[in-house]
């Protein structure tokens, strides 16, 4: 008898310190959590380059994947502002990238050895930079920006286990010529600038016949589309990326924009979207989906529940 009390009390004990991290500060500030990040370079799966946002108190965490525009071109490092807010939320953040000009069959089968390859070996290294924490590859998020969404897209029609939201941010899809057959809750934001075009001759960063709408209306729900008023398509970027963007005027952008303002913004929405969806804590799509809670000046908000 007392052996089986005993028992019981180790599985109980076993099941509480793997409970999944469910933060419960606002989304639109930063986290409670303290956050560090470490690069991965060149493995056996690839030669792909990832870098790893994570929460340093000891806990299991959801995982977010993330691959930057450009179809993933653009280095991760121009998004840490973003990436280490959502960590801060809770999430072990994931973003992958490489320089080349493969065809998005090909970029997808090489995003893909990555996210694998992570599948057998970040807790590993996340014990080497932090005893205790680790992620639970039972519940994945998927993340984009820009033309990031088509491998996105592509990695999640082969193969979604495990896989229970994702967010497009200011998708750009040229290869979606078909209704997604898929349920997978989604949010796809937009932003009024980033469909103008840049200084002289550039064209738009992104083309509206293959937007955020593109991608809402061939989704199915649960879905959530939102487009903000006065921002563009390099306002994600840091600091460095933002100057870079508006230096070579690649972009329309939000000029003398408080990017702290807006970045915790994306964070907030993102955040907000997946612990709804993913976590269970319903209360957190209020903040995506009530345009008078949002802190940016919103042009539209769509959306339709399961």
């Amino acid at each position: 008898m007392v052996s089986v009390v005993f028992c019981c009390l180790a599985v109980a004990i076993a099941a509480c310190e793997a409970a999944l991290y469910v933060e419960q500060a606002l989304p639109f500030h930063n986290g409670s959590l303290a956050t560090r990040y470490f690069d991965v370079g060149h493995q056996s799966d690839s030669n792909l380059n990832s870098m790893v946002f994570y929460p340093t108190v000891a806990g299991t965490y959801p995982v977010f994947f993330f691959i930057p525009g450009f179809r993933g071109m653009i280095p991760s490092n121009m998004h840490k502002d973003y990436l280490s807010g959502v960590a801060s939320h809770g999430y072990v953040v994931v973003s992958t990238d490489h320089i080349d000009f493969d065809s998005v069959a090909a970029k997808t089968t090489h995003f893909t050895k990555r996210f694998e390859w992570m599948k057998t070996n970040l807790n590993g290294l996340l014990t080497s930079k932090s005893s205790g924490v680790k992620v639970d590859w039972n519940y994945i998020a998927m993340g984009s920006h820009s033309a990031g969404a088509e491998i996105i897209i592509a990695m999640m029609k082969q193969n979604r286990d495990n896989v229970k939201a994702a967010v497009f941010l200011e998708p750009m899809v040229t290869g979606l010529s078909t209704p997604i057959t898929f349920h997978l809750p989604a949010l796809m934001y937009g932003t009024e600038l980033a469909e103008q075009g840049g200084f002289l001759l550039f064209p738009p960063c992104v083309f509206s016949q293959f937007d955020y709408k593109h991608v809402y209306d061939n989704w199915t729900p649960t879905k959530v589309m939102i487009e903000s008023k006065g921002y563009g398509h390099c306002d994600i970027l840091d600091k460095a990326g933002y100057n870079l963007c508006s230096t070579l005027h690649l972009c329309q952008m939000h000029r003398g924009v408080d990017l702290h303002v807006y970045q915790r913004y994306l964070q907030g929405i993102t955040t907000g979207f997946l612990s709804a969806n993913m976590l269970g804590r319903n209360d957190a799509m209020k903040y995506v989906i009530q345009k008078e809670l949002s802190p940016i000046p919103l042009l539209q908000l769509q959306y339709k529940l399961k």
